[in-house]
């Protein structure tokens, strides 16, 4: 399963880049693998940071959250910047407190302990397509989730986080929990000859609403469908739903009619088959996602690590990896800096594709002249350093 983003040029302040989002999602694979009972951690390194993780995610829930980058877990088919510490940290504190711990309370620990996925990977970069789209999750039979974009990760904007993190988690959580348990059939038959697998990026929100769908990847297929809407239903606010709900037209208009038959079924799913009231649900996330930013993230004893990052670059915060990746600085700049010329200055499009050249720039050293070209144009002080390090150490 993955999560996607499809440019359509409206603004993002998050990426302080002017291009823009709009929301899809996932590929199912394979069922929860039940018989996995326990992560093997093998030997690790202990902190302060893994010590805490031990203690609050590992222990309580037989989650393993991967903090750093480790080539051996990572997609090789995307070209992808490792995670920055400080941002990892505050991700594994916001994902314990606004996704295990509503869970919890809404349902039960227990609920949670059994349900969740056993690995949790936080990627720096999201996974660019070449279709201008990007992947901002993906699910693996049930047993790990690795969220992209990491470097993203701003606990000052609610908005920002659950359409980049939160809805991410819930929508990779519900496809684990509908391929144990499955859904109404109903669900499936109500929208069943306008659900398109290819050209679903290409409708816009309100057109999708007006198709009964909550967002346009829910158009692609039943499975989609079914759990954009639930992790919609809980990360979107009250006003943001009726907002779609108006999209969709009138009373008794059949968009809005469809939507509205779709989530009688989805909340009523939730409810019997595992005991979770979504309304309950929903409030409990909103006042947990308003009340991250007023939150300590980085605790006191990590700051030691975040200093020692700080001092010896980015070689403090990621294991051993390949030549050219070691010093990866904010590689995904060149890939935003690409959609920025392409988008907004409309120049035609380099002779790589932005996943060319970020896999040149980390496997060949930064020497690929078209990834120095994005980045001499758009970020000089990061085309500056890399080349010292090129020089350096390649």
């Amino acid at each position: 399963m993955n999560t996607v983003f499809r440019t359509i040029g409206l603004p993002l302040t998050l990426c302080g880049l002017l291009f823009g989002i709009s929301l899809s999602g996932c590929d199912d694979r394979n069922a929860p693998d039940s018989d996995i009972t326990t992560i093997d951690m093998g030997e690790q390194v202990s902190n302060p940071f893994t010590t805490w993780l031990m203690d609050s995610i590992q222990k309580p829930y037989n989650i393993e959250y991967i903090y750093r980058t480790e080539p051996r877990e990572i997609d090789h088919s995307y070209m992808l910047t490792p995670v920055k510490l400080d941002k990892s940290m505050m991700l594994a504190k916001a994902f314990k407190y606004v996704w295990l711990e509503a869970y919890d309370q809404v349902a039960d620990i227990s609920f949670t302990q059994a349900n969740v996925p056993r690995i949790i990977m936080p990627i720096g970069s999201p996974a660019y397509e070449d279709n201008g789209t990007y992947t901002l999750g993906t699910a693996e039979g049930g047993l790990k989730v690795t969220f992209y974009a990491a470097n993203l990760f701003d606990p000052a904007s609610p908005t920002d986080m659950n359409r980049l993190f939160f809805h991410t988690m819930h929508h990779e959580f519900g496809h684990i929990l509908h391929s144990a348990k499955a859904y109404d059939v109903r669900y499936v038959e109500i929208s069943k000859t306008d659900y398109d697998q290819n050209t679903w990026q290409n409708r816009l929100e309100s057109a999708s609403a007006q198709m009964g769908f909550i967002t346009p990847y829910a158009g692609s297929n039943s499975e989609e469908d079914f759990t954009e809407l639930a992790a919609n239903y809980i990360t979107m606010s009250t006003e943001r739903l009726n907002e779609v709900l108006r999209m969709a037209g009138e009373n008794g208009a059949d968009g809005r009619r469809k939507l509205e038959e779709k989530m009688v079924i989805m909340k009523d799913y939730m409810l019997t088959a595992w005991g979770i009231d979504m309304d309950e649900l929903h409030a409990d996330v909103q006042n947990r996602t308003a009340n991250v930013s007023k939150m300590k993230l980085i605790l006191d004893p990590w700051q030691e690590m975040l200093r020692a990052a700080e001092k010896n670059g980015a070689r403090a915060t990621l294991p051993p990896l390949k030549a050219g990746i070691n010093n990866l600085l904010d590689v995904d700049r060149a890939a935003k800096a690409f959609y920025l010329q392409k988008e907004l200055l409309q120049a035609p499009a380099i002779e790589y594709t932005t996943d060319q050249a970020v896999h040149a720039s980390n496997l060949k050293g930064y020497h690929n002249p078209n990834c120095q070209r994005i980045l001499q144009l758009f970020d000089s002080e990061a085309y500056a350093r890399i080349q010292k390090i090129s020089e350096e150490g390649h």
